[in-house]
C-alpha cells in the first residue's frame, strides 16, 4: 500500500486508563476528534473523546466474537479473516468518513479497539490512513478502583465492575491484546502516571518522531495542555480506600507485568505471546467448569488461578 500524507492515531488501552485525557491532549495538539463525541460524565469530566457510533459499532462487533466489553474471552484469528468482515469494513469505513471527513490527522480512541485492532488498522488503511499507535497502561489497582467507584452512582452502575478478580482479568486480556495487535505498526507505549506528570512535556518528546505523526507544540498548545489536569481529579490510587479489595494479593502478579511493559525489549513478543496463549487455554477450560452453574465470581477465579503462576516467570 502507497504511503499516504494522511495519518491516524489509534489510542489503545483498557477503560479507565488515561485514553480519554491522552486523547483530549493528542485533538490539543493538532489531531480531529470524531464529530459526534460522547458527552462527559461525573467520572469523566475531562470527556470521552470517542464517537458514539464508534462505540455501538465496536459493541456490535464484539458480540459478533461472543463477547462484550466486559469479557475476557479470546477472539479467534479466523474471527478477523472471515469474509463477513468485508461489509463489516466497509461500514467501518463510512464510520470514518462521517465522523472524520477529509481530516489528515485523526485521532481514533474507543476500549474496546484494543481487542478488535486488526480490523480497525484494515479500515483505516481502506480509508486512506497510514496508522500510529498510542498504548497507554496504568496500574492495574488503580483501574479496578476507578471501575468499582462507577457502582456509586446510579447512571454509571452497569458500567462498574466490582469483583477485582474480574477486573484483573479484563485488564490483562486487554494489556495482552493492545500489544499484540500494535507490534506491526509504529507506536509508543506510555503509563498513565508519566502522561499526568509530563503533559506537554511527554507529547514534544513524541512530536519528534515523525512516524508517529504528532505536530511540534507551539507554546499555546502546550499551555493549554498542561492546565488540562487537576490533581484532584485523579480519585483512585492503588494505595487508598482498602475496603474495595477482597484481595490486595489479586494485583500483585500483575504489577511485574505493568512494569516490565513500560520497558519493552526483545523478549517482551515472546512474554506477552505465552501469556495470551496460558490464558485462551484458561478460558477454554472454564466454559467447562461452568457448565457446574458455580458463580460468576468462582468462574473468574478459577481462570485467575490458572493463570497467575505465568505472571511472574519473566
Amino acid at each position: 500500500m502507497p504511503v499516504s500524507c494522511k495519518k491516524a492515531v489509534m489510542v489503545l488501552g483498557m477503560h479507565r486508563s488515561g485514553t480519554s485525557l491522552l486523547t483530549k491532549i493528542l485533538c490539543l495538539s493538532g489531531a480531529t476528534p470524531p464529530e459526534n463525541l460522547l458527552p462527559p460524565s461525573s467520572d469523566n469530566p475531562v470527556g470521552y473523546w470517542e464517537a458514539e457510533s464508534v462505540i455501538a459499532f465496536n459493541d456490535y462487533l464484539l458480540e459478533q466474537t461472543g463477547n462484550t466489553w466486559k469479557t475476557y474471552e479470546p477472539i479467534p484469528e479466523n474471527w478477523f479473516k472471515d469474509k463477513k468482515r468485508n461489509t463489516d469494513r466497509k461500514r467501518a469505513v463510512q464510520l470514518i468518513k462521517d465522523e472524520f471527513g477529509s481530516a489528515n490527522l485523526i485521532a481514533l480512541k474507543c476500549p474496546r479497539l484494543c481487542r478488535l485492532a486488526p480490523f480497525w488498522v484494515e479500515a483505516l488503511q481502506e480509508a486512506g490512513y497510514d496508522i500510529a499507535s498510542f498504548m497507554i497502561i496504568r496500574n492495574p489497582e488503580e483501574v479496578f478502583r476507578s471501575l468499582a467507584a462507577r457502582a456509586e452512582s446510579p447512571e454509571l452502575q452497569s458500567t462498574s465492575v466490582t469483583h477485582p478478580t474480574h477486573a484483573a482479568l479484563l485488564w490483562l486480556r486487554y494489556v495482552l491484546d493492545a500489544e499484540r495487535y500494535s507490534r506491526e505498526i509504529p507506536r509508543t507505549i506510555i503509563t498513565y502516571d508519566e502522561l499526568v506528570q509530563k503533559k506537554s512535556a511527554l507529547l514534544e518528546v513524541f512530536s519528534q518522531k515523525p512516524e508517529l505523526g504528532i505536530p511540534t507544540l507551539s507554546e499555546t498548545k502546550k499551555l493549554s495542555i498542561d492546565s488540562l489536569f487537576i490533581p484532584e481529579l485523579r480519585r483512585q490510587h492503588s494505595h487508598d480506600g482498602p475496603e474495595l479489595i477482597c484481595n490486595g494479593a489479586i494485583f500483585d502478579p500483575l504489577q511485574k507485568l505493568f512494569k516490565y511493559l513500560q520497558n519493552e525489549d526483545l523478549n517482551t513478543s515472546f512474554v506477552v505471546d505465552r501469556l495470551n496463549n496460558k490464558m485462551n487455554r484458561a478460558c477454554r477450560n472454564h466454559k467447562y467448569f461452568c457448565l457446574s452453574k458455580r458463580s460468576k465470581e468462582n468462574s473468574h477465579k478459577y481462570v485467575y488461578e490458572k493463570i497467575a503462576p505465568y505472571l511472574s516467570e519473566y
